[in-house]
C-alpha cells in the first residue's frame, strides 16, 4: 500500500538521505493548542497536499512511502480521528480535554479504522529511506491552482467520506519523481 506525508522543502535532503524521524515532543498539531503525539510520523492516502500547504506555504514536499517495506505491527492511529469522534458525541469537552484522554495504546488497535475513516494513520518508529519511493517538490507560488486544491480538502470525517477519491486522484495526478533524481517538480505535469 502507498501512503503520502508532507513536509517542508528544506526537510527533503536529509530525509531522503537519512529517512522520516518521528516527531518531537514540541512539534505542531493540526489544532491549535494541541500538539500531536510524540514520537509519531503521520500518514495519509489522500490528504498529503492539505498538510504540505497547511504547514509548510512556501514550499513543501510530498513523500510516497512504500508501507510494505514498514513493521505493520507499528502502525497505529491518528489521533485526530478518535478526537473528531469524541467532539461529535461529548460536544461539551474541550479539543485539548479529548486530546489528553484519549488512550493511544487502545486506539492503536483499530488504526485501519483511522485510515478508512479520515484517511490517515501514524506510524511509530522511524521510516528507513528504503520505504520512500517517490517525492514531489510544490512551490504554492508557482502552483495556484494547486493552492486552492490544498485549501478546499480540510480534512474531516465526514469531508472525507465524501471527496476523499476526487483526493486521491489530485494527490496520485501530481509529478512524482524518483528519489535517485533530487531536481525540483513542482507538482503538476
Amino acid at each position: 500500500m502507498l501512503l503520502y506525508h508532507g513536509t517542508s522543502y528544506s526537510n527533503l535532503k536529509k530525509i531522503l538521505k537519512e529517512g522520516i524521524k518521528p516527531r518531537s515532543k514540541n512539534d505542531l498539531g493540526n489544532w491549535k493548542d494541541i500538539p500531536s503525539k510524540e514520537g509519531r510520523i503521520y500518514l495519509t492516502d489522500s490528504t498529503a497536499l492539505y498538510y504540505a500547504y497547511y504547514f509548510y506555504p512556501q514550499k513543501s514536499a510530498i513523500l510516497e512511502i512504500n508501507t510494505d517495506k514498514l513493521n505493520k505491527n507499528l502502525f497505529g492511529i491518528d489521533e485526530d480521528y478518535c478526537i473528531q469522534l469524541e467532539s461529535f458525541f461529548k460536544r461539551k469537552c474541550s479539543l485539548k480535554e479529548i486530546s489528553k484522554n484519549i488512550d493511544m495504546k487502545e486506539g492503536d488497535k483499530i488504526w485501519k479504522q483511522s485510515l478508512e475513516n479520515i484517511g490517515s494513520c501514524s506510524y511509530k518508529d522511524f521510516i528507513p529511506v528504503s520505504a520512500i519511493s517517490r517525492y514531489v517538490v510544490i512551490d504554492w507560488q508557482k502552483n495556484p491552482q494547486l493552492e486552492l486544491e490544498a485549501i478546499d480538502i480540510c480534512p474531516n470525517i465526514l469531508r472525507y467520506y465524501l471527496y476523499k477519491e476526487e483526493w486521491k486522484k489530485i494527490l496520485t495526478s501530481m509529478d512524482f519523481c524518483d528519489k535517485s533524481n533530487q531536481g525540483e517538480n513542482y507538482g503538476i505535469s
